[in-house]
């Protein structure tokens, strides 16, 4: 799509409509992308349990998610990339435990409707430093 650009010089595509408020009862201040599509796809591997795609605001894809069964229960763990020091760097995630939650549960849902699996254990996920995780090399 190419950008289309109006008489002052405005990207007509940066006046998106403004972002939805997550949680929906507005207790937080902070704003989110609304996650307007989930996909599962399931596979059959002892750990491996499937991969996802998410797509925000009907215009940004995130895919290669991975759905895991570990000791402690599933968990979701976001696309990655091996670094030349054999470390594993994540390429998109989520910067606070609210939205990463939120993800997780649309996720886990998704998952349970298509393979009518329920998941009754979830890893507890790392207690993250958001401020850490804004910029990284």
């Amino acid at each position: 799509m190419h950008a289309e650009i109006d008489k002052t010089g405005t990207n007509l595509y940066s006046r998106a409509r403004p972002l939805n408020r997550f949680p929906p009862d507005g207790d937080s201040q902070e704003e989110f992308m609304e996650i307007t599509q989930v996909r599962v796809y399931p596979v059959e591997d002892t750990k491996l349990k499937g991969f996802a795609s998410i797509v925000f605001d009907n215009c940004f894809l995130v895919s290669d998610i991975k759905i895991i069964q570990g000791k402690d229960g599933f968990f979701v763990s976001m696309p990655s990339k091996r670094k030349r020091n054999g470390q594993y760097k994540d390429i998109a995630h989520p910067i606070n435990r609210d939205m990463r939650t939120e993800i997780e549960n649309l996720i886990f849902s998704e998952y349970e409707k298509v393979t009518g699996e329920l998941i009754e254990a979830r890893a507890m996920t790392q207690e993250v430093d958001d401020a850490s995780l804004l910029i990284e090399d």
